[in-house]
């Protein structure tokens, strides 16, 4: 094969592979955006507080009324949220569960 040819296939296949490479990453942004929006809903429906889906996504995550499977998708969402304040807000009740004292009301071992 001649190397100017050599070179040309590489280039389109370089960017037939950066195309698609774009194209996962768009649609891993949309599902992960799509889930935000959907567990955020269930939150919502679950433990109402209009227009502070925060505050619902807080309180779906502490009810002893969802499994630790749904829990942890409200936990997920909170982290997908990214919202700075938030993060104070969330800080006092995600530390608990993640440093002891609540661990053994879910089920997991104690860090202690």
């Amino acid at each position: 094969m001649k190397p100017k040819r050599l070179l040309k296939t590489a280039a389109i296949v370089f960017v037939i592979l950066s195309c698609l490479a774009s194209i996962l990453l768009g649609a891993a942004f949309w599902n992960i955006h799509e889930s935000v929006e959907k567990y955020s809903a269930i939150a919502q429906q679950a433990h109402p507080q209009p227009g502070d889906d925060i505050a619902s996504l807080i309180d779906y995550m502490n009810s002893p009324d969802h499994s630790l499977r749904q829990r942890n998708l409200a936990v997920w969402t909170i982290g997908r949220i990214r919202n700075q304040p938030f993060g104070y807000q969330i800080k006092p009740v995600i530390h608990p569960i993640q440093h002891g004292s609540h661990r053994t009301d879910l089920g997991l071992p104690d860090r202690t």
